[in-house]
């Protein structure tokens, strides 16, 4: 699953390399709704330039993963990320003064429940396992490397907590100006290459700020590749008996070359139809998110519930033995996989 997703991940990814380049040269000052998006279409529209930084963000991975300096990168996201953070408080601070604040409220949180179906469930959470790095190799793999003083399950409410709250600011940021400037609140990630270059263009400034966040954002963004690449490049390692730097190459090389099939989709291929009317970008989003996501959520939840020993569960979790073990359980065992599956089912064949 995480190795399809990064195949896609790194064409999107690497679009933020352009963006800083566009923010650095002041494309971004005075943009308008139109204008915003004329410049992602030049972008998408052309599939060598899409291409380009998609090869060199591949590259940034692959050099990053093969010489295993994971050290230098966690130092890095302790200075960076929290500078991201500013930046994005910044951004709503205009959002809400500029923006229309009423409507992109509204929007994000005024709740109808007309809009509660299997379909918008199992939406929420292939979104929630694609944002946390569930059922796709992250999770696990930095598990893996994490110090056995680590809490596991303080770390990981830790990072829903934060998570769902940086999700949330971001919904801020952008929704206001989504309707603000009459743009299409359900384009998905393409609205952050709408609307933030907006904001920028209207900040005192914004040709720096905006340089800076999408080198931040394209930073956060090599940091999740990372742990993609990490998971299917131990994978080789140990199936295939091959050296870090072999075993890198060959994932590396495959997953450039699918990614240009997500490069090919867009522009004049996004008329391309593969399968039920989807090109290639939105069938491997709709594979990995609808069903192998999900899937695998339920089938991690009942290898761990069944076959792992309690032992070493209550290891792991750092726990005893007792009434909060048992009820943690239970829901691992039947309620976790059952709900998945029943709203997988009803989302993918209305039962």
């Amino acid at each position: 699953t995480g190795y399809l997703i990064m195949s896609f991940y790194s064409v999107i990814a690497g679009s933020t390399i352009d963006y800083l380049f566009l923010a650095a040269g002041g494309a971004f000052k005075g943009l308008t709704r139109e204008s915003a998006e004329a410049l992602n279409a030049g972008l998408n529209d052309n599939p060598l330039r899409l291409g380009a930084w998609h090869t060199l963000f591949m590259l940034a991975s692959c050099l990053i993963v093969g010489r295993n300096v994971r050290r230098g990168i966690e130092a890095a996201v302790r200075l960076l990320m929290p500078l991201l953070f500013l930046l994005l408080l910044a951004v709503i601070a205009y959002a809400l003064i500029e923006g229309d604040a009423a409507a992109g409220l509204n929007f994000m949180f005024d709740f109808r429940f007309e809009q509660l179906t299997a379909a918008s469930a199992l939406e929420a959470i292939s979104h929630a396992f694609f944002s946390i790095g569930v059922a796709m190799g992250l999770m696990m793999m930095y598990g893996a490397f994490a110090p056995r003083e680590v809490s596991l399950p303080q770390t990981c409410v830790g990072i829903t907590i934060a998570d769902t709250g940086v999700a949330v600011l971001a919904g801020i940021a952008i929704f206001p100006l989504v309707f603000a400037n009459g743009l299409e609140p359900g384009s998905g990630p393409s609205l952050v290459f709408l609307t933030l270059p907006i904001a920028f263009g209207g900040m005192p400034g914004g040709s720096f700020f905006g340089s800076i966040f999408f080198l931040l954002l394209g930073f956060a963004a090599l940091t999740s590749a990372i742990a993609l690449m990490e998971a299917a490049v131990t994978l080789v390692q140990e199936r295939l008996q091959l050296g870090r730097w072999a075993a890198t190459l060959s994932v590396g090389v495959t997953l450039w070359g699918l990614g240009w099939l997500t490069v090919l989709s867009f522009g004049e291929g996004a008329e391309w139809n593969v399968v039920a009317g989807k090109n290639p970008f939105e069938l491997i989003d709709y594979l990995t998110a609808t069903i192998m996501m999900p899937l695998g959520g339920a089938l991690m939840a009942l290898f761990a519930g069944w076959q792992m020993k309690r032992s070493l569960l209550l290891g792991e979790l750092g726990w005893q033995p007792g009434k909060l073990f048992t009820l943690w359980l239970a829901l691992l065992r039947w309620v976790a996989p059952a709900a998945i599956l029943i709203i997988m089912y009803n989302a993918l064949f209305g039962g």
